[in-house]
């Protein structure tokens, strides 16, 4: 009978790899900038319970992880349109453009504003109830916010971009890097021998550890720029964005002006995000609606005295009445023209008198005698048709109408 031996090898070894290098399309993101973080937001405003704004906030430099956040924020969202609130200086290019194309599927508004989050406090409930559901209490602060470098791919994508005052969009070159990584890598080998002979090898990774990258500058293919331009066409974009975005070096920055974010289509809104999702000020003397888009009645208009200048808040129809200065003068006034109906003559005729005769001798004696007073017959029937005559129909109730009588 022949003995069998079997012998197990296990060996343990370290290796160095040298990953190869990779050229990459990227806007390098600032150090200070943490990786973008992609949550639900909910208005803290006072008195906006049941039914308070909502939003997606996007925050920091973009990187690899990035679509996957906004994809599983998009598909929790479902059929609700929820606008991006964004803030961030750029990031990643293929990344920003993935995401931008997300949002334009789902047909999603872009507003340039950052968000500041509210912790929960220990006794508040209802806030950790929201955060189980990934919904973080917050609230717009459109001041100092920016949207520059690859994020204004991701601003191009929105069915309506928003960029409001004292927030900024910025444009420069692309940069495009060597990435060589060295990583240490640890295996497991087992080997069985019969024999003297190995009879199956096995090679299992135990760990893996980056030691060390390097970047090396390389120059922006005209490929990389032509999917660029693709991609603003497909957007919208006027394709007059692309001298702006080769006027600024990588390591500078090409703010827009008003407009040039007109021109270029990358606004088509100037409003902030605390106009866009937080209930309007009212302005001294001026009642705002409550709901944007609804009109104030009438009886809630003040009068002129003290009135300032019609100033509506964003998005809502207010019913206000400008400033007497700005009114059109008022033209002088001529008092009408009363015009009198004419008085109506009688229509009798009056006989001729005829021609004086000579007087008799006895006609002459009693002219002498005293005179006697006779009753004189009164003519009613010319006075009844001047009655009837003196008042029209069309001067009926009419204090100007004037009678003969």
């Amino acid at each position: 009978m022949m003995n069998c031996r079997v012998a197990r090898v296990v060996i343990t070894f370290a290796a160095l790899v040298s990953a190869p290098a990779v050229l990459l399309a990227k806007e390098e993101p600032k150090p200070v900038s943490p990786p973008m973080q992609v949550v639900i937001a909910r208005s803290t405003a006072a008195g906006c319970e049941p039914q308070c704004m909502e939003w997606i906030s996007a925050q920091g430099a973009i990187d690899g992880s990035t679509p996957q956040q906004f994809k599983k924020v998009l598909n929790t969202i479902g059929k609700r349109k929820l606008p991006i609130v964004i803030d961030s200086p750029g990031g990643s290019v293929d990344e920003a453009l993935a995401i931008g194309r997300m949002i334009r599927a789902k047909g999603l508004d872009v507003i340039v504003t950052k968000t500041l989050f509210k912790p929960c406090e220990k006794t508040d409930t209802a806030c950790t109830k929201l955060k189980v559901r990934s919904i973080h209490l917050a609230t717009p602060m459109s001041r100092l916010s920016k949207c520059a470098s690859s994020c204004a791919f991701i601003l191009a994508a929105g069915t309506r971009r928003y960029v409001g005052a004292s927030t900024y969009v910025g444009l420069h070159q692309i940069a495009s890097f060597s990435i060589n990584t060295k990583v240490l890598r640890t295996y497991r080998i087992t080997t069985r021998i019969q024999y003297g002979v190995p009879v199956q090898l096995q090679k299992s990774l135990i760990s893996e550890k980056k030691i060390a990258e390097t970047k090396e500058a390389k120059p922006t293919s005209d490929a990389t720029y032509s999917r660029i331009t693709a991609y603003f066409v497909e957007m919208g974009i006027s394709d007059t964005v692309m001298p702006i975005l080769m006027s600024a070096p990588h390591s500078g920055i090409r703010w827009l002006r008003n407009a040039e974010l007109t021109s270029t289509r990358l606004a088509t809104d100037f409003l902030t995000g605390e106009q866009m999702l937080l209930p309007p000020k009212p302005l001294p003397g001026i009642p705002v609606a409550a709901v944007p888009g609804s009109p104030i009645a009438p009886s809630q208009i003040p009068s002129f005295g003290g009135m300032p200048a019609c100033n509506p808040g964003a998005g809502v129809s207010v019913n206000c009445v400008p400033a007497m200065e700005n009114l059109p003068p008022i033209p002088a006034m001529t008092p009408p023209m009363v015009v009198l109906p004419k008085p109506i003559e009688p229509t009798a005729t009056t006989a001729a008198a005829p021609a004086p005769q000579p007087m008799p001798e006895t006609a002459a004696a009693e002219a002498s005698a005293p005179p006697v007073t006779k009753p004189r017959p009164v003519a009613t029937s010319v006075k009844k048709s001047a009655e009837t005559r003196s008042k029209p129909k069309d001067d009926a109730g009419d204090p100007f109408a004037r009678s003969t009588r």
